[in-house]
């Protein structure tokens, strides 16, 4: 069993509970996330549950935990469709081909292809 080298982002991270991050040999990262508010199939989601908890009663925890179920919910149920986001090594946000930060409603196919390009050992944030 390899150890992670403190100095190096792990290769899978999980990120909250409806997301992960892949991290190459390169240094390169590929976010992808499928929770509620993310440009993916859960995206109403966020608003529907905020326009439905929120009212002078609610306590801090009470939407908290609210918010905490139905990420839970949604990384549960899988996705069609998710937001993705590349890292460079220095975890800045790079722009998609398409000059947005996020390329949202991908599919598991565009994952694949924007994989297959940030992995190269050669990829220079250049699409």
């Amino acid at each position: 069993m390899s150890k992670i080298d403190e100095e190096q982002e792990p290769a899978f991270a999980i990120t909250g509970e409806s997301g992960f991050h892949l991290t190459f040999g390169n240094g390169w990262t590929v976010s992808v996330q499928f929770g509620p508010g993310t440009y993916g199939d859960h995206y109403d989601r966020l608003s529907d549950a905020l326009n439905g908890i929120l009212s002078p009663a609610e306590t801090p925890g009470q939407v908290s935990y609210v918010l905490k179920k139905l990420e839970k919910d949604c990384g549960e149920e899988g996705s069609n469709t998710a937001e993705i986001a590349v890292l460079d090594r220095g975890r800045n946000l790079i722009e998609m081909p398409d000059g947005d930060c996020v390329k949202g409603y991908a599919t598991a196919d565009d994952l694949a292809h924007i994989i297959a390009k940030i992995s190269h050992p050669d990829f220079d944030g250049s699409w």
